[in-house]
């Protein structure tokens, strides 16, 4: 092979290795997609984040932080450049938030969206569009603040509770309540001997239980008596009614009609005895013959006698 091949077919691998090598790294590269540009504009520090550190959207990696500066006009502010998938709907109401990665300090910037516009941001290379950036290390300032005014005032009512009046009152609480132990001990062994005694009172209560049955029985069979004898008084009642309306109806007619007998026999013997008193002679030659009057037969006018 001549020399010009030579270095024809060297050249040839170099160029070829070289485009290998370009298309692995392009390959592991990572996604292609395509990116757009913004700007996080910061208020506050921004401790943690980097270069390059990771984008998320509602939780979802989407770019990369390409770059942090100080603004020129407002040394408090910080522009962070960060590069993500143009397909993400970044709005007028979309706002960034900084999130520590545990106890590494690091930090990474997560993308979200109150959902108020749904007007996207038009954004270039040149003129990337601005997002705010919310929370964040002043946020985590805060709440450590009101922590430890919570942990103070804590400290302070802890104070006031361990005071030494309020610590001799808690020995006398301990004392009192000691004390009180003890006299449950006292108190649970009376109840223990009084509890020896319940077999016997137990044996009592059924005793007397069972005289109270026997007790019902009498009064039940008592009370049958008494319903069987006002089943006889109501049949003695009604056989006094029937006798009633029998000497109503037959007997005391009849008592009635004996009676005026009586009192026609009681006149009848009264005038006997008034004639008998007049003429007793009549007894022997019985009663004179009564004469006629006028009208009747055998009447005579003018003295009889």
């Amino acid at each position: 092979m001549s020399a010009r091949a030579y270095a024809f077919m060297t050249g040839l691998f170099i160029v070829v290795l070289a485009g290998a090598i370009g298309a692995a790294f392009y390959w592991f590269g990572g996604s292609h997609a395509e990116t757009a540009p913004y700007t996080v504009v910061a208020e506050q520090s921004v401790m943690g984040l980097h270069g390059q550190s990771t984008v998320y959207y509602r939780g979802v990696p989407v770019g990369n932080v390409t770059g942090i500066h100080l603004a020129a006009e407002n040394a408090r502010r910080t522009y962070i450049r960060i590069s993500i998938d143009a397909s993400i709907p970044v709005t007028a109401s979309t706002y960034a938030m900084l999130r520590s990665q545990g106890v590494t300090g690091l930090a990474t910037l997560e993308l979200n969206d109150t959902g108020a516009s749904s007007k996207r941001l038009p954004t270039s290379s040149k003129q990337p569009a601005r997002i705010p950036l919310r929370g964040g290390a002043r946020s985590l300032t805060s709440a450590g603040q009101a922590l430890a005014a919570k942990l103070s005032a804590i400290a302070d009512s802890l104070q006031k509770i361990l005071s030494d009046t309020n610590r001799e009152r808690i020995d006398t609480i301990l004392a009192n309540t000691a004390q009180l132990t003890a006299q449950l001990a006292g108190l649970e062994k009376k109840l223990e001997a009084g509890l020896g005694g319940l077999p016997a009172l137990t044996q009592d209560a059924r005793d007397t239980l069972h005289h109270v049955d026997d007790l019902i029985g009498h009064m039940t069979k008592l009370t049958d008596s008494l319903h069987e004898l006002s089943g006889e008084m109501k049949d003695f009642a009604h056989v006094g009614q029937v006798a009633g309306r029998a000497l109503t109806r037959r007997t005391l007619p009849k008592l009635g009609a004996t009676m005026n007998e009586l009192q026609q026999t009681a006149r009848a013997l009264q005038d006997l005895s008034r004639s008998l008193e007049n003429n007793p002679q009549q007894l022997l030659f019985g009663p004179a013959e009564r004469r006629a009057g006028p009208g009747e037969p055998g009447f005579e006018g003018g003295d009889n006698q």
